[in-house]
């Protein structure tokens, strides 16, 4: 195939960096890319293109393979090492909200790193795949959506596109979820070990819902084709940033379950039939005082403790809650569905179980991960009158998992720590079942296979998907 196409477009990039990249390095990259314990077979040619896009990112960041989520090495794959996921800010405009209309450059350096070599990488895939695959390649490859937003200096529009489109089928794996666990049902009057046994009947059922779906028969049904290392690049990477974030969110899970287990399993010594007869307690002419709340609920903290809840602590706490109940309404959590609707629906119940728990967080100096990289320390305290409010999209997040949990594992109406467990661990094993499934049926397979079955797919809704996102690129279009 010849890319002399690819040298004219990259060499306004080439012309300024250094020529002198290591082979092992490019070996090694592709490697990565693309998920193999080895380097693949390409041809001269391309390699030799490789080589001027790698030289291009070494002149931006040398360490931008390992920031940008590009790569999924086959090692962590395998073995499930999730000490380098964490959430890149999903499509990449979502960190410039209406609170942070000109976020620093050192928040998305990831980000624009991977846009620029996913975009350089668009340059290089030939047209002629695109004409003979167009249903994977353009969807893919949002540079042909058309979008009346400019473009973004903090997204690709390949980017955008690639991580919808592995979001689009791992959320449909996921509501299989559904079906599969309504023959079993989880009610508050279930002992752990018969809620232990329909989350494993949910699981395996799940399991046999995913392995028959129609689209993975697509893709094993129809022969492979010879693609491009370009084409192979850009299925792989958004496959390999949707997995690792996938891993980020059950870090993120995992990370704040020891203190659920240990706010709930005090919560229970208490409370025996339901929160609702505890708040009636704490309610005076239709009022709720939330701070009594705690004090009944976690009688226990508070007397160990001793630290009162002062009119400003009390504030800060109202002020926190407020902020997680408005995120229903964030752009950023929309695909949250489920969480929304309970808060929009039950915003009294969502109040008082935040109450509990960022009660319990500010008597104990409980502290989350600092997700922001404007703030140099590690940790962020969750309740505190001398800190800023969370509000910042990736650490919100974390505050809506203490809440997400708390309330689809029935703490409302049964406080019990062994349950929360349980569901915590079903939600992971659900995610894990739909990244393998994504792992398995997306990296594995070529651009004639992935044509098939995207072929069919309801394509006015996956584009209304791209539009709604920040679609576009640094570069000059290219499939048009």
């Amino acid at each position: 195939m010849n890319y002399d196409f690819a040298r004219k477009a990259l060499e306004p990039w080439w012309r300024k960096a250094s020529h002198d990249v290591d082979p092992r390095s490019l070996e090694n990259g592709l490697r990565d890319i693309l998920s193999l314990e080895k380097a693949p077979p390409v041809s001269d040619e391309e390699m030799q293109i490789f080589g001027m896009l790698y030289a291009i990112m070494i002149r931006e960041n040398r360490k931008w393979l390992s920031i940008s989520q590009v790569a999924y090495p086959h090692e962590k794959l395998i073995n499930g090492n999730r000490d380098e996921a964490s959430l890149k800010s999903r499509i990449g405009v979502t960190i410039a909200t209406s609170r942070e209309t000109t976020p620093p450059v050192e928040i998305i350096e990831p980000m624009q790193l991977r846009r620029r070599f996913l975009d350089l990488v668009s340059l290089c895939v030939p047209r002629e795949e695109r004409e003979r695959y167009p249903h994977i390649l353009n969807l893919v490859d949002s540079h042909v959506v058309n979008t009346k937003k400019a473009p973004s200096p903090q997204s690709s529009g390949v980017d955008c596109a690639a991580w919808c489109l592995a979001n689009y089928f791992s959320e449909g794996m996921r509501l299989e979820r559904g079906a599969a666990a309504f023959p079993h049902p989880v009610t508050p009057d279930m002992s752990t070990e018969e809620v232990r046994a329909a989350h494993e009947k949910t699981i395996a059922r799940l399991q046999s819902a995913i392995d028959a779906h129609a689209w993975r028969v697509k893709i094993r049904d129809t022969p492979a084709s010879d693609d491009s290392l370009f084409s192979r690049i850009l299925v792989h990477a958004a496959v390999n940033r949707h997995c690792l974030e996938t891993w980020a969110y059950e870090k993120r899970l995992m990370e704040v379950l020891p203190m659920l287990q240990r706010i709930f399993g005090e919560v229970s010594e208490v409370v025996r039939d339901g929160l609702s007869r505890a708040v009636q307690q704490v309610s005076a002419e239709g009022q709720v005082d939330y701070a009594a709340l705690a004090e009944l609920t976690l009688a226990r903290t508070f007397t160990e403790k001793g630290k009162p809840l002062t009119a400003g602590v009390q504030e800060r706490i109202g002020e926190q809650v407020d902020a997680l109940l408005a995120s229903a309404r964030d752009e950023f959590f929309e695909d949250e569905s489920q969480l929304n609707e309970f808060l929009v629906g039950y915003p009294a119940r969502a109040r008082a179980l935040l109450w509990i728990v960022l009660a319990w967080c500010y008597q104990h100096g409980s502290w989350i991960p600092n997700e922001d990289p404007r703030i140099k320390r590690k940790n962020n305290t969750v309740v505190s009158t001398r800190s800023k409010l969370i509000t910042a999209s990736q650490d919100m997040s974390t505050l809506r998992r203490l809440l997400m949990t708390s309330v689809f594992s029935r703490q409302w109406e049964k406080p019990d720590a062994d349950r929360l467990t349980l569901h915590a661990h079903l939600n992971s094993a659900i995610r894990a079942l739909a990244r393998s499934s994504l792992e398995r049926s997306f990296k594995g397979a070529s651009l004639a296979q992935l044509d098939a079955f995207v072929s069919n797919l309801d394509r006015r809704r996956y584009i209304e998907l791209v539009k709604e996102a920040e679609v576009g690129t640094l570069l000059h279009a290219v499939a048009s």
